[in-house]
């Protein structure tokens, strides 16, 4: 077995991990309308070794703000804060960080949104 073989091997172990597969490579490849196996041939393709061994944590301390970016726009907090005005910005972080402390916590995201909803129109009654 060559180097650039032994590297191949190296980089599938750590892309066939379960975190891996559970958080990238199956979500990522179902959005992009790929196999999985062309995803991972794609990122090994990309990365090198030690992008592979850093990106899983990487990708879990951007978890937080990937979910209240998606609540801001899944509670269309932009038209409540932006456009019509009606909650002020600290009150919409707020909200967002709480949601997505609980979502974090495995509590299920559909059902924060929805909660969201509610703790937006106390807000602006």
């Amino acid at each position: 077995m060559d180097n650039e073989e032994k590297m191949k091997l190296y980089k599938l172990r750590i892309l066939r991990s379960f975190k891996w597969q559970r958080d990238i490579v199956i979500p990522l490849s179902k959005e992009l309308g790929i196999s999985q196996e062309e995803f991972e041939d794609i990122l090994m393709k990309h990365l090198d070794m030690s992008s592979l061994s850093s990106l899983h944590s990487t990708y879990e301390s951007t978890m937080p703000e990937m979910i209240m970016n998606k609540l801001d726009i899944d509670l269309k907090l932009f038209w409540y804060v932006d456009i019509l005005e009606l909650m002020s910005k600290e009150d919409a972080s707020d909200l967002k960080v709480q949601l997505s402390l609980k979502v974090l916590d495995g509590y299920d995201y559909n059902q924060a949104v929805e909660d969201g909803k509610k703790l937006i129109l106390e807000k602006i009654r």
